[in-house]
């Protein structure tokens, strides 16, 4: 460890070359112009869940208590910011979600411009930008992995980072307690964000000493108390501080025993996931080579690349350890908060090659050069940013049917979902109810209740939860308890998405649409009117 301070890098960035900063400003603004196609594109099913939260909570209506879903409230209240700000329109988490990385890169930009030089900071922004980039990263255009909780994790945690090297080049406390401030925020959307705290102290103490690693961590505590508290302060004056902890702890606790698995298993499946990216995914790859290459490089800490270098090692270690508490599904969107990471120890990996003596240079950028490029071969991320961008700009423009267009979001072999289906539904609903009529969507298609603008008549708004008997003592859970609200409530339709489940459970929303409570229920008071796609929809009988 060293307790030098930071040194300046004046005369690097004098001798430096400018023409790297405006080759990667160039890129971040071809990447940003290259996303705004995207905004046509549909919500996937956990959109449809904040949307329809965030539309709720606009309509008077209370979270957890009307409005149910598992996780703490800031992604819900952020989906309310948006509405406010964009409007309550289908664009708006487009939107959001295009802020939060573009406040992502900016926070990379300035970390590797501070810590190391402009050039850096230049080139780590430009690989933040292709890394996260969703229609090479993700399926579908990465309709699926917009908006999502994670997505806001991601500029907060760089915010902290950022706030953690400004603590340490300047030693002013104000900006360890920043810190804390960003990550305790990003605990409101996820509790696992919480590891950030220790690693980005760790960091400090690596770069540092003990006793700024102590007093950051002290701070930064202060500051990360701060929004969990105004969260709960606001949740008790809604009243619904009793319906938030079995929704955030009871709940949560039991989903994460599903299949009583343990702990080894979790990381069997973790390690598999993390092997698979680095074998498919160049940012993964590119990002783990550069973690693999500071690792050995560690005797260099002290120089501002190394620390650089350390902050990624640090932010990398909590981003995965973030995802492995998640419990044993691991979903794409888990995975996500490492991308950032993984691109600022790309790039410095790239800077500490063109460091090199000009013959080592030479050898160490062709095998950099034809390593990314079997990888992005191999990943086939450019094909897929391709073909999706070109789907979205087609339609943008007018060039596509809106069915023709939506048809292309669907699963082909669960039939799980399909975004023209729901499209219909919402029209065929909108247009056969009444503005103060109430419907239920037994699956999970929840978007269905902000596009057709019907509010749900039960607070579930998908239907595993209600019926799953996932905490022993708690009668909402069950089957019974939702038939008993649907009977007071009333809904005008109750639509069956046939092919939902979770694999995980093997839960099937078919078959327990058949159990008796709901069947009695159906069988009495509604008649099978329609079928649209992978929907079956029943109508109260007004008779």
């Amino acid at each position: 460890m060293t307790t030098a301070g930071p040194v300046g890098h004046t005369g690097a960035m004098a001798s430096e070359s400018r023409w790297p900063l405006w080759v990667s400003l160039l890129i971040v603004l071809a990447v940003f112009t290259l996303r705004l196609p995207n905004v046509v594109q549909p919500m996937g099913p956990d959109q449809g869940v904040y949307t329809t939260i965030g539309w709720g909570l606009q309509s008077g209506l209370a979270l957890y208590r009307d409005l149910w879903e598992q996780k703490p409230p800031g992604i819900y209240l952020t989906y309310l910011l948006g509405f406010v700000l964009f409007g309550s329109r289908t664009s708006s988490y487009f939107w959001m979600d295009y802020l939060a990385a573009a406040l992502a890169v900016l926070f990379v930009f300035d970390i590797g411009r501070r810590l190391v030089t402009l050039r850096f900071g230049a080139v780590a922004a430009a690989l933040a930008a292709i890394g996260t980039l969703p229609a090479a990263r993700h399926g579908y255009g990465g309709f699926l992995e917009r908006s999502v909780t994670e997505t806001f994790v991601i500029p907060l945690a760089a915010a902290a980072a950022w706030c953690a090297v400004m603590a340490f080049r300047s030693t002013r406390d104000r900006w360890s307690f920043a810190a804390g401030v960003f990550i305790g925020v990003a605990a409101v959307y996820k509790q696992t964000a919480l590891i950030y705290w220790p690693a980005l102290a760790v960091w400090t103490w690596f770069v540092a000493d003990a006793p700024r690693a102590r007093r950051f961590a002290s701070y930064a505590m202060a500051g990360l108390v701060i929004a969990p508290c105004l969260a709960f302060a606001w949740l008790w004056a809604e009243g619904v501080l009793g319906d938030a902890w079995i929704a955030l702890v009871e709940y949560n606790l039991a989903y994460l025993a599903i299949g009583d698995h343990g702990f080894l298993y979790s990381v069997d499946r973790f390690a598999h996931e993390v092997w698979r990216r680095m074998k498919t995914d160049e940012v993964w790859a590119f990002g783990s080579l550069s973690a693999f290459v500071a690792v050995l490089a560690w005797r260099r800490r002290s120089t501002s690349a190394g620390q650089a270098a350390l902050l990624g090692i640090a932010w990398l270690g909590a981003a995965l350890t973030a995802t492995l508490a998640n419990g044993p599904r691991f979903f794409t969107t888990y995975f996500m908060p490492s991308l950032v990471p993984l691109s600022l120890l790309s790039a410095w990996l790239i800077h500490q090659t063109l460091a090199l003596g000009r013959r080592e240079k030479a050898v160490a950028v062709l095998l950099l050069v034809v390593f990314t490029g079997a990888m992005l071969a191999r990943s086939g991320s450019a094909t897929r940013f391709v073909d999706a961008t070109s789907w979205d700009t087609r339609y943008l423009f007018g060039h596509t049917t809106r069915q023709e267009y939506l048809d292309r979001f669907r699963s082909r072999a669960t039939k799980a979902f399909s975004a023209a289906d729901n499209d219909r539904l919402a029209d065929y609903i909108r247009t056969r109810t009444e503005p103060d009529d109430r419907i239920f969507v037994f699956g999970m298609t929840a978007g269905t209740y902000f596009t057709s603008r019907r509010l749900p008549a039960s607070r579930f708004l998908w239907a595993y939860p209600a019926v799953s008997n996932m905490v022993a003592n708690r009668p909402e859970f069950r089957v019974e308890t939702l038939a008993a609200e649907l009977a007071r409530t009333s809904p005008r339709y109750i639509v069956l998405q046939r092919h939902n489940g979770d694999s995980f459970s093997g839960w099937r929303a078919a078959e327990a649409f058949e159990a008796p409570p709901l069947a009695a229920l159906i069988s009495s008071s509604y008649r099978l009117e329609t079928t649209i796609g992978d929907f079956v929809l029943y109508r109260k009988d007004d008779l």
